[in-house]
């Protein structure tokens, strides 16, 4: 009869071996069980003196000062789809993530992995973005994985938050460049999660099953939050640094003026948005109570009317950078331009070509940003960093009056979401109709007709015609693009 053989007996497995009550080899940092599965291995007791606990070195030997993300970059080990997500991102993803937040594809495929293997929050954003790539090209494509992109995208975003939180709370020097990172990387994550079953503009939608559940007010209170609290960093430090050009101080220093009938035209349309601040249009009914139910109904201090001309004067400044002409409109700026003709399309490339050749930074445009589809323009580099940058100039005080849903304040994002809606690349496709909508239907309340005594979805008439495609050419058909093939 043979004789049993003994082992060595452990309560070191780890947590998911236990939980199956199989034996686990207690290999470090991953066990040979969770690698067969591809899933996370944690450990919860302190690892056995047979085996290393890590190949990497502790936080105390990087740094005298720990970092805040130090400790739980070494708590989660990256399965292996994890990594194969991460090699999606270098070889799919990459320019069109790196070019829409300012860097060129060589730059970005370079420093953003730097930053990543520095900053577990900036890996967890990288990653989630591949997913949410992976999910754009499964829905184009009509391919079924195994699976949930989206799920997994959203799974790593809230992994990375308490770290980046923790570390916001002390920035520094060393960590200042992957908080703008990953500021920058949560706005795209936000856009793209709108295409993908994330809905941040919309009520009882797969966001809270994939356990995001954040509203709109509350992701942009993360971005706000974040880049208010980096900014006092961005000149004497990023500004002459490898990402300096994500800053994009160009689109706000550059005294860019309106030049076409069009521009002008447009540029009136939201200059002239102030004068709803600045008069002041709420009326109170009789014996009603302005401190119930709204706080905006409160008179508006004149720090806050300050504040909404100072982000209106950002977005137009936006709008200037989003101007050239798609083929086949009829703008008036361009007479006699027959779209039927090749010397139409061969103008209209000339444009294009002419308006990349001012742009000495991107050096390397991807073809996905650049190529016409359809009736339109697609998006360039800096048409993108114009979208986020306007995103980026919101603070603190204009996140409260979201927060509060402030007419004025949706009444701006609504003049946002035409640029959105104008884009044609895959993180930004489809979050104009869904945030106009959202904000149209909040600007609707009935409380709102009764305190201003007028339907305050008559102030968004101009971004409504963009978006039902029912417009007059003289304000919209040459510098707004509109695909009307949808």
């Amino acid at each position: 009869m043979a004789t049993r053989r003994h082992h060595r007996k452990s309560r070191g497995g780890c947590v998911a071996c236990k939980k199956k009550h199989i034996k686990c080899d207690e290999r470090r940092p991953q066990c040979l069980n969770c690698f067969k599965r591809s899933i996370s291995c944690t450990y919860i007791d302190a690892p056995s003196p047979s085996y290393p606990s890590s190949t990497y070195p502790s936080p105390i030997e990087d740094s005298q000062e720990p970092q805040p993300s130090s400790s739980s970059k070494r708590a989660r080990v990256y399965s292996a789809e994890d990594l194969e997500l991460l090699h999606h991102y270098c070889a799919k993803a990459n320019a069109s993530v790196s070019q829409s937040i300012g860097l060129s594809a060589e730059r970005g495929l370079f420093e953003l992995p730097k930053l990543a293997f520095e900053s577990d929050y900036v890996l967890h954003a990288i990653i989630g973005l591949a997913a949410l790539h992976r999910a754009h090209l499964e829905g184009e494509t009509g391919q079924i994985s195994d699976c949930d992109f989206t799920a997994l995208a959203a799974d790593h975003v809230n992994a990375a938050l308490p770290s980046y939180r923790s570390a916001l709370q002390n920035i520094t020097e060393s960590n200042c460049a992957s908080l703008l990172m990953f500021a920058s990387l949560l706005s795209l994550y936000v856009f793209a999660s709108s295409n993908n079953g994330l809905n941040p503009f919309q009520k009882n939608t797969q966001s809270a099953k994939h356990g995001s559940g954040l509203s709109l007010v509350s992701w942009l209170g993360l971005i706000v939050g974040g880049m208010t609290a980096i900014r006092p960093w961005y000149w004497h430090i990023l500004h002459n640094t490898e990402y300096g050009p994500c800053l994009q101080t160009q689109l706000w220093t550059i005294q860019k003026k309106p030049e076409s009938p069009l521009q002008i035209h447009r540029d009136g349309i939201l200059a002239g948005l102030e004068r709803l601040w600045s008069e002041d249009r709420r009326l109170l009914s009789p014996g009603s109570d302005i401190n119930s139910q709204h706080p905006w109904q409160r008179k508006l201090s004149p720090e806050q009317r300050t504040k909404l001309s100072t982000i209106l004067e950002a977005l137009r400044k936006a709008y200037l950078w989003i101007t050239f002409v798609s083929p086949g409109s009829t703008d008036p700026a361009d007479p006699g331009l027959d779209p039927n003709e090749p010397s139409a399309h061969e103008n209209q490339q000339n444009k294009l070509s002419n308006y990349q050749s001012a742009l000495p930074m991107f050096i390397t445009m991807d073809p996905e940003l650049t190529t016409y589809k359809g009736s339109r323009v697609q998006a360039s580099p800096i048409e993108l960093s114009a979208i986020l940058q306007f995103l980026h100039s919101l603070d603190g005080e204009f996140e409260q009056l979201l927060h509060d849903k402030h007419p004025y304040a949706l009444v701006i994002l609504a003049y946002y979401s035409v640029l959105l809606k104008q884009k044609d690349v895959w993180w930004i496709r489809g979050v104009g109709d869904d945030m106009f909508a959202w904000i149209s239907e909040e600007l609707a309340d009935e409380h709102n007709i009764e305190l201003f005594g007028e339907d305050l979805t008559n102030w968004i008439n101009w971004p409504r015609s963009v978006f039902v495609h029912e417009f007059d050419s003289r304000v919209d058909a040459g510098n707004i693009e509109v695909d009307l093939s949808l």
